[in-house]
């Protein structure tokens, strides 16, 4: 089975850190566990090229 016929396990998101500490998550991609549980595969639908982070998070079940 490949990624682009399973529902996403995991978010990406570019953290953009603002004035009042919060930050600002921009979801940028998504993400699937792979099948042995070692790692995760990233697709991304942009990739940031200023200061900021990367994250990847688990989706919730009504997310996915």
């Amino acid at each position: 089975m490949t990624t682009t016929t399973r529902r996403p396990t995991h978010g990406v998101y570019h953290v953009i850190d603002t004035a009042d500490g919060k930050g600002y998550w921009l979801k940028i991609g998504a993400g699937w566990e792979n099948k042995d549980g070692e790692g995760i595969s990233l697709d991304f639908e942009v990739f940031p090229t200023k200061t900021g982070r990367v994250t990847v998070r688990r989706l919730k079940e009504d997310e996915r």
